[in-house]
């Protein structure tokens, strides 16, 4: 039997590494796809310019695809360090075999990917792949990890990443004839639920079969991932994915591939479990969150600064009460018509609730939200100018390279066809969920998404006018299915417990799952999303414990026996405070609970700057140095790689692009 299992293995291996891609370069890039934005002044930058401020103690605020800004970036673009990067397209199927029967007008695809090759190269050079969450998000946020861990790893492994196919530049799907996704459309370019099923028609037509939807799901991504690595020859590959990205990696465990040695996970989206409730999906989004918000509250009762601000009481019962008083009265105060000011029908309650939700997910702005709800309950004229600098900050917008890059779509079709629980829950019945937390996103617009994508066919889809055209694929045999560790590889599961959006039990769950002994699971106490970028550590000028625990894996070949987790040790204990410089710059004060702000934000956009293009990892960032240690670089990657951040911004484009204006500010006389 072993030897029938060693041959088979070896005819496997050969019928992979037999197969060559047609290939478009490889072409000298830059590292970073868009260029380095210049720095903005408070009172007229957006919350992106805003959030990417750095703050006195080496922090930077998580921000959507905003370059790496670190000195440690100066060290990577000196001559030792230097390295080429490259890009190039893979010419992939459309419809790979047993998924779809392609149609002769579109029989293939273009994939994208990026690498920065080791400086020193030999016959055993790893390779290390980094993979996008979402879904529908490009592989712009990996590009920081991959020179974060170039450095860790010393230069002498080759990084990759992919743009997953229907993203960016690998055939990004869009409604393009019916032009909705442009800024000039009724819905300023954003694909609500009033025109989904325009935008379903649209990529119908272009596919030409709604069998061909398929070809857009995981697995097919997994199977371009497969083949591409199969077709570069490494046969000591490592593929990490956070987030959605490690559904994917998931997937492409169960195609077996011989070349990869170690996957790694990190904030894991459970593959399966269905029966049992193990399997993550967007359903439970709100009650995750509010679990993760009930340990975040705890935590500030147990924190002498803190709970010192809440006497008599604490911030959990201080919430409760806040949210009760402001609906019940919303104009009574300053703080109750600014709130109620951002959108009609949002109730103030509603509105924190999702503010304080897209808040808990940064492990550098959630301290806020103590400070929030302080400066609301009291409310006087600094209190109420204060929070309206920060929603005037929040409320903002901005754009970049990568917003084109993202896909709507994609993320709709993925949602609706595997990460959706069925039948669905009610709008409703998700709106009331969403109201009983304390923390939460209000998914119920989701609910809506599926119907419209499903064509209406779940009982409390009832009231969905059903159309013609779908945005949703059949699930195929590797779906919900436990997963057998392949032979010769081993996995590396990590997660943090005050993570809103994977839940670290899902993570507890996959691992319970995987069939198969060479598996670990890593989880850190106070990690926000994404352990990699958001673990600092307490010792100087060290790249964060995740990146270390990276690192070591792929050093030691993914023996996890050899794994080094001594860094944990050293992580970075529980803080509620805030660098003074971060609350200038979204309060105009340096204290956020009782500073006076010294002037009243406006609106403004934040336009980015020129940046050169080289292949050099290093020669793009040399000059955009501004701040000192490994936590800025590392927190980029994790903004909106979340499995439903993507939601989150959404809600808040809601917030202020439905009502078409801003939170407005009055001197206000208190009612009688």
């Amino acid at each position: 039997m072993a030897l029938r299992a060693s041959l088979l293995l070896l005819v496997a291996t050969a019928s992979v590494a037999a197969e060559t891609l047609p290939i478009n370069g490889w072409y000298p890039c830059s590292i970073n796809t868009e260029a380095t934005r210049p720095p903005k002044s408070s009172s007229s930058s957006s919350v992106l310019s805003l959030k990417a401020s750095i703050g006195d103690d080496g922090r930077m605020w998580s921000v959507l695809l905003h370059p790496m800004r670190t000195t440690y970036i100066e060290a990577l673009a000196a001559p030792k360090r230097a390295t080429t990067v490259e890009c190039a397209t893979f010419t992939l199927p459309l419809c790979h075999a047993g998924l779809c029967t392609a149609n002769a007008s579109m029989p293939t695809i273009p994939v994208f990917v990026k690498r920065a090759l080791a400086s020193t190269r030999t016959t055993s050079t790893k390779a290390l792949w980094f993979l996008q969450g979402g879904p529908g998000a490009s592989s712009v946020n990996m590009e920081s990890f991959m020179v974060l861990l170039y450095n860790v790893l010393g230069g002498a492994v080759d990084v990759y990443t992919m743009d997953h196919r229907g993203t960016g530049r690998s055939h990004r799907l869009t409604c393009a004839a019916a032009q909705i996704e442009t800024s000039g459309s009724p819905t300023k370019g954003q694909i609500t639920n009033s025109v989904l099923a325009t935008c379903a028609q649209d990529v119908n037509v272009q596919l030409g079969a709604a069998s061909l939807l398929r070809s857009f799901s995981t697995t097919s991504a997994a199977m371009d991932l497969s083949k591409v690595i199969a077709s570069l020859g490494n046969d000591n590959t490592f593929v990490y994915g956070v987030s959605y990205g490690t559904y994917l990696v998931e997937r492409l465990m169960q195609l077996e591939n011989p070349s990869i040695k170690g996957y790694i996970l990190d904030g894991v989206v459970s593959n399966s479990g269905s029966q049992t409730n193990q399997k993550m999906v967007f359903n439970d989004w709100d009650k995750n969150v509010d679990s993760v918000a009930q340990t975040f509250v705890e935590l500030c009762t147990a924190d002498a600064f803190c709970s010192a601000k809440f006497p008599g009481s604490d911030l959990k019962t201080t919430m409760t009460a806040l949210y009760a008083s402001l609906d019940a009265a919303p104009t009574k105060t300053q703080c109750a018509s600014l709130l109620s000011s951002v959108q009609e029908g949002l109730t103030p309650s509603d509105l924190l609730r999702i503010v304080f939700s897209t808040l808990l997910q940064d492990q550098s702005l959630r301290p806020l939200i103590p400070a929030l709800v302080y400066r609301i309950q009291r409310c006087n004229t600094n209190d109420a100018l204060a929070v309206y600098n920060f929603l005037v900050q929040l409320t903002s917008s901005s754009s970049d390279d990568s917003d084109v890059l993202d896909s709507t779509m994609l993320y709709n079709l993925v949602v609706a066809s595997e990460l959706w629980r069925t039948p669905t829950e009610s709008a409703s019945a998700l709106a009331s969920a969403f109201k009983s937390t304390l923390i939460g996103s209000d998914v119920s617009d989701l609910a809506k998404m599926y119907c419209i994508a499903s064509g209406g066919k779940d009982a409390n889809c009832a009231g969905v006018t059903s159309k013609p055209y779908r945005l949703q694929y059949p699930t195929d045999k590797y779906f919900n299915q436990p997963i057998a560790i392949p032979a010769g590889a081993s996995v590396l599961l990590m997660g943090g417990r005050l993570d809103p959006q994977t839940y670290y039990k899902y993570g507890s769950y996959q691992y319970d799952s995987f069939i198969g002994t060479a598996k670990r699971l890593v989880e850190f106490n106070y990690s926000a999303h994404g352990v990699v970028g958001n673990t600092p550590v307490t010792t100087k000028n060290e790249a964060p414990c995740g990146a270390q625990i990276l690192g070591s894996f792929v050093r030691a070949d993914g023996d996890l026996a050899s794994l080094d987790t001594s860094c944990m040790a050293f992580v970075q204990p529980m803080t509620f405070q805030l660098a003074s410089s971060d609350v200038q710059s979204l309060m105009a004060t340096t204290d956020a609970y009782d500073g006076i702000p010294t002037q009243k934000f406006t609106q403004g956009i934040t336009k980015s700057g020129g940046g050169s293009s080289s292949g050099s990892l290093g020669s793009n960032t040399a000059s955009n140095t501004t701040s000192s240690g490994w936590k800025t670089a590392a927190i980029l990657a994790f903004v909106l790689v979340g499995l439903l951040l993507l939601v989150i911004a959404y809600l808040l484009y809601r917030a202020r692009v439905q009502a078409q204006k801003p939170p407005t500010y009055n001197e206000h006389i208190p009612d009688a």
